[in-house]
């Protein structure tokens, strides 16, 4: 499974198109590969909250390299250095806030990036939620905004956009992710 996700995402950035990933495997070995996600995909995306010196801009994933999720934010007027993101999730019944310092922040004139990769591909599903805190106080200056992986696939599989592999790609991050849970529990 994971080397149709390599195979999609190949196809996807135009990457070494002629030598895929799962080109070798023999058609009994791609059998055993997921090829439908576990369960449909749900958007379980939302803002909640209102701005407070800090805009929520977009979220994305981030594919190359690693799968990763990414929060944009507009902070005029806010120096990213005072500023922290804290990000929350439970898995199996455990609460998780991670904190990522401001100077770990993508920044781009008046915008601030937070990425955050710290999943296993067996929580890929997993709703985070992310602030963007003061420093100094300790106040919420963001809306709380919440994103996983699954919904970035379900926005992009609901899109009639399928020329340029995203589909494929996506269905193959959820079997991936699927797979990893199925094994991993």
């Amino acid at each position: 499974t994971i080397l149709n996700y390599g195979a999609a995402a190949q196809f996807y950035f135009s990457y070494n198109t002629g030598d895929l990933a799962n080109s070798l495997l023999t058609a009994e070995e791609l059998a055993y590969a997921k090829t439908t996600p576990n369960t449909p995909l749900t958007d379980n995306s939302a803002t909640v909250g209102s701005a407070n010196g800090v805009t929520k801009m977009g979220t994305t994933l981030g594919l190359e390299g690693a799968i990763q999720m990414q929060f944009v934010f507009k902070a005029s007027g806010l120096t990213p250095a005072n500023l922290e993101a804290r990000i929350s999730y439970t898995i199996d019944g455990t609460a998780t806030t991670d904190t990522i310092d401001g100077s770990e922040f993508g920044v781009m004139s008046s915008y601030i990036t937070v990425v955050y990769n710290k999943l296993a591909a067996k929580d890929l599903r997993t709703v985070v939620t992310v602030g963007i805190y003061d420093k100094a106080t300790g106040n919420l200056l963001s809306p709380e905004v919440s994103y996983s992986a699954e919904s970035f696939c379900c926005q992009k599989l609901a899109a009639a956009d399928t020329a340029n592999g995203t589909h494929a790609m996506c269905t193959a991050i959820m079997c991936y992710v699927d797979a990893a849970a199925d094994y991993f529990g």
